[in-house]
């Protein structure tokens, strides 16, 4: 049966009239199917990552639209935070040998940048606790910063975190002795971890849901160009002087005065104001001011309040339950793969060797060609920002990690050649060194597309509000634990099984991708809500058993 509606707008005497042709049997079929996505009643083996027929019913007409106060937003919660961490990853690579110069009482410091022979033991000693320094900084701070995401919020938790960030930047750059600039290093690292489990969740909960994996994205970007930008500063032509290097090292207190003066003037998280803080009419302002005053956020603050009636009729987490509760169970296993093949996959590594490889290949300016793996981080993660709403967030992490393992065996072939153990003489061609230099940036380029980006975007999308923070806790333990594992024995393993050492990486790789395809659902253009209800129908229809853990990839790969 067919019925007519007319819709009338405008004023005055003649009013702009729409006449729609509705099909009532169909309209009544497509009510009750939303109305049951709606409830969590629709038990149709749908992927996740296919979305509902009908979600256009449930999307509002301004749905990713980006308005000043978002892009504001986003900057500025990003510049004492991903950037401050990018920056604090590279800042000592380029001037280690004028740093441990001036340790040692060098007055005259070497003018030499690729001295080799420049540190005694001790000092080489000295400057690897610095950088362990670092990472036990941010295992401390990633369970800090998700208690104080919490009980702060995510904006007062990174406004309060620049006051640790300023008293790093102080006290490395009047460090008098390796004590001081350990300890600065280390209220660093606790920077980094606070600000990284802080900002992917604020970043998520401002950011609409179409352009949500875009604006997730950015994190590592701005971790990316900060990389970059103190690997240039660190370059002997500009800071990377003995009268200059301390200027470098106190950058990050500019970083934090920038975040205090304009942070303030943008909104909470609106998602944590609604839901965490009970605060609906502080909630619903904050989502106006970042969708702008004419926007129309009726499916956001339904959407905010559906999740918020769920949780108040489940028990308050504690972190214990959090971490043993059946339905988060399965995602505490997918975060620790996904923030372990960050780090195991052995990019840190190619960072540092990546000099090496240079210098084998006869480069000259060896400092300036190490500058190429950084650009290339840039520009590739700033590709990834476009495709992660196209492709999705699982296809990038498969091509990320195959395209590593693969780069890892051209990398290593070009090492077998130049040390002559595939024809038992030692060739030295360009061939040879374009073969390493080639695997060794493929290896940077594969990264930045998928396990660069992704994993820290990943948790917002698929933990609920009331355990996201525990969980980018939880997230921040093991990225900045494998970090530490692998800056303390990557080394070893490469001199313990050279040439063959980076092969070691690419099988790793490979294991992770195997497990990605396997386990991680698409989660692109979902709804917080929708994966929450996934994850919880996976859970409960195999509870105990393990046929979960390969079902959301079997999903998803159909």
């Amino acid at each position: 049966m067919d019925s007519q509606i007319v819709f009338k707008a405008g004023g005055g005497d003649t009013p702009d009239t729409l006449t729609v042709n509705i099909d009532e049997s169909q309209t009544f079929a497509s009510t009750s199917e939303s109305t049951r996505l709606l409830q969590g009643t629709d038990s149709s083996p749908r992927s996740i990552g296919s979305p509902s027929p009908h979600r256009h019913l449930l999307e509002d007409s301004n749905a990713g639209k980006l308005t000043w106060t978002l892009i504001g937003a986003t900057l500025a919660a990003l510049i004492s935070t991903s950037a401050q961490f990018g920056y604090a990853v590279a800042m000592l690579n380029n001037i280690r040998p004028v740093v441990v110069s001036a340790f040692q009482g060098n007055t005259s410091c070497s003018k030499d940048y690729d001295v080799d022979g420049l540190a005694t033991a001790s000092s080489q000693h000295m400057f690897e606790l610095a950088t362990s320094a670092f990472c036990v900084g941010g295992l401390l701070g990633s369970v800090i910063g998700g208690w104080a995401a919490d009980a702060l919020g995510r904006k007062y938790t990174m406004l309060a975190n620049n006051v640790f960030a300023v008293a790093s930047g102080m006290i490395m750059h009047f460090s008098l002795s390796w004590y001081m600039l350990i300890g600065g290093r280390f209220v660093q690292g606790f920077v980094g971890g606070i600000g990284m489990v802080v900002v992917a969740p604020y970043l998520a909960e401002i950011a609409p849901t179409s352009v949500r994996g875009a604006i997730g994205i950015l994190n590592q970007l701005t971790i990316s160009t900060f990389i970059f930008v103190a690997t240039v500063l660190g370059l002997p032509y500009l800071l990377g002087t003995c009268r200059l290097w301390r200027f470098i090292v106190s950058a990050p207190v500019a970083m934090a005065a920038l975040q205090l003066v304009s942070l303030p003037f943008f909104p909470r998280s609106p998602r944590f104001l609604y839901i965490d803080n009970g605060n609906a009419q502080g909630g619903e302002q904050a989502l106006r001011r970042l969708r702008g005053e004419r926007a129309d956020i009726s499916h956001e603050v339904y959407e905010m309040r559906q999740e918020k009636e769920k949780i108040e009729q489940l028990p308050k987490l504690s972190v214990l339950q959090v971490l043993t509760s059946r339905h988060l169970r399965f995602r505490l296993v997918l975060t620790a793969i996904i923030h372990m093949s960050q780090q195991f996959t052995g990019i840190n590594g190619v960072f540092f060797y990546g000099r090496e490889i240079y210098k084998s290949a006869g480069l000259q300016h060896v400092s300036v060609f190490a500058l190429l793996p950084a650009v290339l981080n840039v520009v590739v993660v700033l590709l990834a920002v476009r495709l992660v709403e196209r492709l999705g967030r699982r296809s990038l992490m498969l091509v990320g990690l195959a395209g590593m393992s693969c780069s890892y065996v051209i990398l290593t072939a070009g090492l077998c050649f130049e040390k002559g153990f595939f024809n038992n003489s030692t060739s030295k061609g360009n061939w040879t060194s374009s073969l390493s230099i080639a695997g060794s940036l493929g290896v940077v380029i594969f990264f930045s597309i998928g396990p660069g980006p992704v994993p820290w975007m990943i948790v917002s999308e698929i933990f609920p509000q009331n355990a996201r923070a525990t969980a980018y806790a939880f997230a921040g333990v093991v990225n900045w634990g494998g970090s530490y594992l692998v800056g303390q024995f990557f080394l070893d393993i490469l001199q313990a099984t050279a040439p063959y050492g980076f092969c070691i990486f690419g099988g790793v790789s490979l294991i992770f991708a195997v497990l990605i395809y396997y386990l991680q659902p698409e989660t692109k253009n979902l709804e917080i809500a929708d994966i929450d209800r996934y994850f919880r129908r996976l859970a409960e229809s195999d509870q105990e058993s393990c046929a979960c853990f390969f079902r959301a990839g079997k999903d998803t790969a159909k």
